[in-house]
């Protein structure tokens, strides 16, 4: 700050004084991080594209882009303890010598406060050791928790293997496979880990390790001989941990030879295998790890983030590198992205959320003392991530919530999916297992569909929505309607029950009931249907209205915390795609995922802890028909103003008549939108400033006819003449401003306003 005098007059002092009230007022203004003249701090970022180099990733490209987008978000409201975060981006290509290069560097950097990054627990090995003498605080991809366990500044954002091994172990327990194969890539440390505690041994005549080329591929004698050692074996089921594209071609080879078992993939996806062995299928049961979550069901935060911001960036694509070698020239062109939910671009928005949710959480834990130095602020984010702990403290991102178990990985539920041998499609096991408070808990798979026949009285004041539609449930675990809570169902004032009828269609009274779920299968499982009738509540936003999209949706909870289950959807291909939606246009429709997190005293309430409770929606997006709107609004106002705009070719010499038509113009402006209907809301919607732009447009032409007649007075010829022809103008202008305004708020309005009106009438 500086002094101010006033050596010369009260004029040069008074600006002064006024600059420094300015520059005052300015720099409280600005946020924390934008005042504060300390260094800044990176955050590595290392991604892991294709060794290939011919494709830039479009994971790659989410990960950047959500990343960047957060960081400049943090640094608005006062970045890190006061410091901008300056991301520092790596790609190591699955090259571990470049990957310990990159390492090397980062550690030399003084300024540098977290690395986020580093997938693969084979290289990860080789470079977490000398991360951790620096202290940074590492949150890794690697599912081996013993690699990183000595280091405490190391954490993981993916499940620990071990609980992955525990939960398969638990699902197979109960079944009838009982000599399992292994097949997995040489060195690699994270299969090796599944060989150990799934058949006793790396080492183990149950196991066969298939070398790696230089192109990522297997060669058929591999495959071969490590057939020959599974039929030796006589086992009755496969463990898979080589990578999808490899372990398709393994398992088109098993089945060229006739000997398709059943198998497990731990390491690659079922729906990349399928599509090497297309057309045909795999005649056999298939199993995986659920690493993206119940299947046909999307992350309800993102989906919805991703609904409220349609002019965000939401399609990362595979592209070519634009440096890529020559050998590249062979390779197919990636496969078009067309929708935001293809499943590889899901992945895309997935991963690059996923950092972007770490970013955010390492700002989170570092607090907001700006005091200390570099060192202090990175044990300040070790132990801040350390005190996440999924019964006491959970940081809620966009992407999950994020809290870590005793071994420092991600506490994250692992899922089990099921690909029957009659079934084309991946679906949620049965039963599926998640970690309680003090031992696994048993959560049953509920197949469940919604066939909407009817939504009608959608009410946008009240918020509420009615719903006619079937339900139907099949499970084995005896489950039915009234285990389940319809969250968001409207309840009765008087009674303060939901306002929802039922009325049984077909119920199997008959329905098992086991402790043994594991081997159950789900088409011989109870079903019972259900005609439901309801009201519900949903969240309108109005300000595009009356050009307005809406989310209706239907929201199913667990009635008891004590019953928990899981909701498996049919895939969106055996969905109704029209539904009758009256007054409104459906546009598309999803299920979605959500957690409530309920905190819970404790035995002495002296303490308490968190459960999760898991709500699934499903959802139809909406568009309002404006047609009464262009009816009773558009038209009434656009005749408004053409004869206000026709009042001006009246001579001057009849002010009174022009004053008078354009004044009862105003009025009947005003009394139209006392009289149309309105809905409640506290913001200006669309139908407010086309209001209020007509208002405009009247008072403008009315000031301007007043001003023309006092310059026909003042015999200012010229001026009059001008002020007249652009009096003319000023109308048709307006109109060309609303047009346009109207076409940015409504997609489906043609090129002009008359254009607009005939889409919404029909007419063309």
């Amino acid at each position: 700050m500086f002094d101010c005098w006033f050596p010369r007059g009260r004029v040069l002092g008074l600006l002064c004084a006024a600059t420094v009230v300015v520059t005052t007022l300015l720099s409280t203004m600005l946020p924390a991080g934008a005042r504060d003249s300390s260094d800044p701090v990176h955050v590595a970022i290392i991604a892991n594209s294709d060794f290939n180099r011919c494709f830039s990733p479009g994971v790659t490209t989410a990960i950047r882009h959500f990343t960047q987008r957060k960081a400049d978000e943090l640094n608005s409201k006062g970045g890190l303890a006061g410091r901008q975060i300056i991301p520092k981006y790596y790609d190591n290509f699955q090259d571990v010598s470049l990957l310990q290069k990159h390492v090397g560097e980062l550690v030399q950097d003084p300024n540098l406060v977290a690395i986020i990054g580093i997938t693969s627990s084979s290289r990860g090995a080789t470079v977490v050791e000398e991360i951790a003498k620096t202290n940074v605080p590492l949150i890794t991809g690697m599912s081996r928790g013993d690699i990183f366990a000595p280091y405490p500044n190391t954490f993981s954002m993916a499940p620990a293997v071990t609980d992955e091994i525990a939960a398969i172990r638990t699902f197979l327990k109960g079944s009838t496979y009982k000599k399992p194969f292994f097949v997995g890539l040489k060195g690699d440390k994270y299969a090796e880990q599944f060989a150990d505690q799934l058949i006793g041994g790396v080492a183990s005549p149950s196991a066969f390790w298939v070398p790696r080329h230089a192109d990522g591929q297997i060669d058929d004698s591999g495959t071969d001989r490590a057939i020959d050692t599974m039929v030796e074996q006589g086992s009755d089921i496969l463990y898979l941990g080589i990578h999808s594209g490899p372990g398709g071609r393994f398992l088109r080879r098993l089945r060229e030879r006739g000997l398709e078992r059943p198998v497990f993939v731990v390491l690659g996806r079922i729906g990349r295998m399928l599509n090497v062995l297309k057309p045909d299928p795999y005649k056999s049961d298939m199993y995986e790890l659920g690493r993206e979550q119940v299947p046909h069901v999307y992350n309800e935060r993102l989906q919805q983030r991703i609904w409220s911001a349609p002019e965000e960036r939401w399609i990362f694509e595979n592209k070519r590198a634009p440096k890529a070698p020559a050998r590249c020239a062979k390779e197919h062109e990636p496969d078009k992205i067309t929708d935001v939910r293809m499943p590889a671009n899901r992945r895309a928005i997935g991963r690059g959320a996923q950092y972007a949710d770490i970013l955010s959480l390492i700002v989170h834990a570092a607090g907001d003392d700006t005091k200390g130095d570099i060192a202090a602020l990175r044990q300040r984010i070790t132990d801040g991530i350390g005190r996440l702990q999924p019964t006491k403290r959970i940081y809620r991102g966009l992407w999950q919530d994020w809290s870590f178990t005793e071994g420092r990985s991600v506490a994250e539920d692992i899922l089990i999916l099921h690909k029957p041998a009659s079934i084309s499609d991946v679906s949620l096991a049965p039963m599926q297992y998640r970690r309680g408070r003090q031992s696994t808990i048993s959560v049953p798979v509920i197949y469940t569909g919604i066939d909407v026949t009817r939504i009608f009285r959608v009410d946008s004041n009240e918020k509420t929505f009615h719903a006619d539609f079937y339900l139907s449930l099949r499970n084995a675990q005896n489950f039915d309607i009234t285990d389940l809570e319809f969250t968001n169902a409207f309840r009765s004032p008087l009674s303060n029950e939901p306002v929802i009828s039922y009325r049984t269609i077909e119920g199997d009274e008959k329905a098992r009931r086991s402790d043994d779920f594991s081997a159950i299968d789900p088409i011989s499982s109870a079903l019972r249907l259900y005609k439901v009738t309801g009201k519900f509540y949903f969240s309108p936003d109005l300000r595009k209205f009356p050009f307005d999209r809406q989310r209706l949706s239907v929201s199913i909870q667990p009635k008891h915390t004590a019953r928990p289950f899981l909701i498996q959807p049919p895939p969106p291909s055996l969905r109704k795609v029209t539904i009758d939606v009256d007054n409104w246009n459906l546009e598309s429709q999803y299920i979605g995922l959500d957690r409530d997190i309920i905190t819970v005293i404790g035995e002495q309430a002296s303490n308490q802890y968190l459960i999760p409770l898991t709500t699934f929606n499903f959802t139809w997006s909406v568009k309002r028909l404006a047609t009464d709107h262009y009816l009773q609004v558009m038209v009434p106002l656009f005749i408004i103003l053409l004869v206000t705009w026709l009042s001006t070719f009246i001579p001057a010499q009849r002010l009174e008549s022009v004053v008078a038509i354009q004044v009862t113009a105003l009025l009947s402006s005003i009394a139209l939108y006392l009289a149309v209907p309105k809905v409640e809301f506290d913001h200006a919607t669309v139908s407010d400033i086309i209001f209020v732009m007509t208002y405009l447009a009247i008072s403008v032409m009315l000031g301007m006819s007043i001003l023309r007649t006092n310059l026909a007075a003042w015999k200012l010829a010229r001026t009059e003449l001008v002020l007249g022809y652009a009096q003319i103008l000023v109308m048709p202008l307006m109109l060309v401003m609303l047009a346009q305004y109207l076409m940015a708020q409504d997609d489906k309005i043609g090129q002009s306003l008359l254009g607009g009106l005939l889409v919404q009438l029909g007419v063309v």
